[in-house]
């Protein structure tokens, strides 16, 4: 089996890691399972480049080491293709990653994914743009532009801007409304955050929401409806001792596609934490089975 490797050189978890050494790592250990291996260090502005040029040469498997970012750069490459993607989670979140049982620690995982079986997971989509894991509208998408901003800056700039960022989102009262389709009804909807999953979260305790399935070809939209920012921000800390479920304020559809009118022309949504503007309505569907990628095996396998 042949397998490249591409690894933003800009990711947290390795930014201070020689690109020499981090390759001769992640050649040997990524080699175990008996693959042929070629590594390489890009920028994350020559990523979908890079990934064009593995392409044009016969490779099995395509890994991508970076946050959950630059994963979708790569799935949204290889849908359509016999190429199996591969993660090794460098970002901050690394929610599919997590998702697939991957291990957060970059050795592991290397080890972990040259065991690793394939398997075929669903993609969701909107507006023809794929995403893994979550699209969101409403106050998402103020945090993940201040996250942008400061991005590479120090930590002081890092805690100033987070600061009055939280500061300001807690006396929130600012909704996102819109006509959500759904089933053949339409209804009008106003809520602080709307967020459309691939796949159902569960309700297990955690510090990060986890979909405990990501092959059910399904949507799971959560209409979030708070009074204010103080509340939602409450409905967090419940999210991640388990309790999200007990939450009136929280609605959740599950659906195969779902449309969102916004009374706007265009909108802003976060899609796997990456902002981006869309022209409206905001079409969004479920593609069972679309990526092939590898999940670790169980423990015993």
């Amino acid at each position: 089996m042949r397998m490249h490797v591409l690894i933003n050189c800009r990711a947290g978890s390795v930014i201070n890691r020689e690109p020499a050494e981090l390759v001769e790592t992640l050649t040997k250990l990524l080699s175990e399972g008996g693959a042929e291996v070629e590594v390489e260090c890009v920028d994350p502005d020559q990523l979908a480049a890079a990934v064009e040029q593995v392409l044009l040469a016969p490779v099995e498997v395509l890994v991508v080491g970076g946050g959950d970012g630059s994963i979708r750069t790569v799935a949204s490459r290889l849908i359509g293709t016999d190429v199996t993607l591969g993660i090794l989670p460098l970002g901050t979140t690394n929610r599919t990653a997590r998702d697939l049982g991957i291990p957060l620690e970059l050795e592991a995982a290397a080890r972990a994914l040259a065991a690793a079986e394939t398997v075929r997971i669903d993609v969701a989509e909107v507006n023809g743009r794929i995403y893994l894991c979550n699209s969101m509208l409403g106050l998402p998408i103020a945090l993940a532009e201040q996250r942008q901003e400061v991005r590479g800056q120090g930590v002081l700039a890092f805690l100033r801007g987070y600061g009055a960022l939280f500061r300001n989102l807690l006396t929130t009262t600012r909704k996102v409304s819109v006509e959500l389709e759904e089933g053949g009804a339409a209804r009008r909807v106003r809520a602080l955050m709307i967020a459309v999953a691939n796949n159902a979260y569960d309700d297990t305790p955690k510090m990060v929401l986890a979909r405990p399935a990501l092959d059910r070809g399904e949507l799971a939209v959560y209409l979030v409806q708070h009074e204010h920012g103080a509340a939602m921000a409450w409905a967090f800390v419940k999210a991640m001792l388990g309790l999200w479920r007990r939450d009136p304020e929280i609605e959740e559809i599950r659906t195969g596609q779902l449309t969102l009118r916004p009374h706007r022309q265009r909108v802003r949504v976060t899609n796997d934490g990456e902002v981006e503007e869309l022209s409206t309505p905001l079409r969004y569907r479920s593609r069972p089975g679309a990526l092939a990628v590898l999940k670790p095996r169980a423990a015993g396998a």
